[in-house]
């Protein structure tokens, strides 16, 4: 019998000879170590060289080789490392959910026994006082508003309702000419 840590060789007609089915979801491995040697002998019982994975997945070979040996330490995020392995399994012919919930469990082992630990997110509370940010702009907008009223109350004061005529010459507006009328009888 062939040992290939959670998998049994199947032909179920679809798949043919040579195609692996996961077993039990108990069997299935959980560290990173354990995945990685499962994940490389399915591969190689399957007759799949990494490098045609490399080849028709477009991902670097160290990525494969690290899922392989179980050095999680230098994958990318969780997020692209699982959508790289389904690449993978599914490139051997093998059925993903088994093997992905391995991966979960195997990750968080990993973020577990390496220090790492999933990043959250903590909202500051509002702040309490006076918010410059929002009542700035308020004040200037109320000092514009303010001095334009006083330009145009100070305008209507002065008297000067018009301005000066520009077809006017200086001279004319200095000394007016000063018209007489002329006696009637």
């Amino acid at each position: 019998m062939i040992k290939t840590y959670g998998c049994s060789l199947v032909d179920d007609g679809n798949r043919g000879i040579g195609a692996y089915r996961p077993m039990t979801e108990r069997m299935m491995p959980d560290r990173p170590e354990t995945l990685g040697d499962a994940l490389k002998e399915m591969r190689q019982e399957a007759e799949v060289e990494l490098d045609a994975i490399v080849g028709e997945t477009k991902v670097s070979r160290g990525v494969f080789e690290a899922l392989e040996s179980g050095r999680y330490q230098i994958l990318p995020q969780k997020v692209f490392c699982k959508n790289f392995l389904r690449q993978y399994l599914k490139i051997i012919g093998v059925d993903e959910d088994p093997w992905l919930e391995s991966f979960e469990r195997a990750w968080d082992h990993f973020e577990e026994s390496s220090g790492t630990f999933k990043s959250f997110v903590v909202e500051a509370p509002p702040p309490l006082g006076f918010n410059w940010r929002l009542w700035l702009p308020i004040f200037a907008g109320v000092l514009v508003v303010l001095g334009l009223l006083l330009v145009v109350v100070l305008s209507a004061r002065s008297g000067e309702a018009l301005p000066p005529d520009p077809r006017r010459s200086s001279a004319e507006r200095l000394n007016p000419i000063r018209t007489m009328s002329t006696p009637t009888p």
